[in-house]
């Protein structure tokens, strides 16, 4: 990587965009993300009445989000939510404006498209945490990519404050232990606000087909964004420097499991 000059964020300083709610796109980040990398976050807020008007609000007009980082002089962008891919009828741009100068941007589902391509899986099994109408989207969208699903293992809904916010590493885990007997290329959590790292690492540590999210593969993408050329199989480890910070980072997450 190279080197910004500051103390917090030496290797770089990366916003990152996710809807107000979301209890795991930024502490999963957080682990992704490598020593001297830093993160600011700007929370989206859309006053939509249903979960799939706000998804694409979200992504109509990035300016207002981008505002709340002033001058910060970003390296790049993550936009944290798969879900307003599916449902925009457009795609999100690869560049966006901000401090009055061009950044890139990587959104979580480019960050899976990426991924994909990089591992030449063509079959997926998806874990979904999304209601009915969402999950028929997500479908419809990787199928329209190219891709063929396999399975789509379903997460429950779970009482609280958010059907998919409340979910755990532990039906996570269940539903990639199922999914990885499909025959498929590849693993695909889906969702930026499910907690997945801690079942991506224990799964990893069996044999079977690589197991990924979005917020694993936005992880990658955005640290390739700041120079940093690390493969892909390397974040596909057992042994993968994401896992060690896992287990110091949240050790009960991995203790539950």
């Amino acid at each position: 990587m190279v080197s910004t000059g500051f103390d917090l964020g030496a290797r770089g300083l990366v916003g990152l965009l996710t809807p107000r709610e979301n209890p795991a796109a930024e502490p999963e980040m957080s682990v992704l993300l490598a020593p001297d990398v830093a993160m600011l976050a700007s929370r989206m807020r859309s006053p939509a009445a249903s979960l799939n008007e706000r998804l694409v609000d979200y992504g109509r007009d990035l300016t207002r989000w981008l505002d709340a980082f002033g001058q910060a002089p970003l390296g790049v962008v993550g936009f944290a939510c798969t879900g307003t891919s599916y449902l925009l009828d457009r795609p999100l741009p690869d560049r966006v404006r901000q401090a009055g100068r061009e950044v890139a941007l990587v959104t979580a589902a480019g960050a899976v498209e990426a991924a994909l391509s990089n591992l030449v899986a063509k079959t997926l099994a998806v874990i979904s945490p999304y209601p009915d109408d969402l999950t028929l989207a997500a479908v419809a969208y990787w199928t329209g990519r190219g891709f063929s699903i396999a399975v789509v293992e379903r997460l429950r809904p779970v009482a609280g404050y958010h059907p998919i916010y409340g979910q755990t590493n532990a039906a996570a885990l269940a539903a990639v232990t199922a999914a990885r007997g499909a025959g498929c290329d590849a693993v695909l959590a889906l969702g930026t606000g499910a907690p997945t790292l801690g079942a991506i690492a224990v799964a990893l540590r069996t044999p079977g087909p690589p197991v990924m999210s979005s917020n694993l593969c936005m992880g990658w993408r955005l640290s390739a964004a700041l120079a940093d050329d690390e493969p892909l199989a390397a974040w596909l480890s057992p042994d993968a420097a994401w896992v060690r910070r896992l287990e110091q980072r949240f050790p009960a997450a991995l203790a539950r499991l």
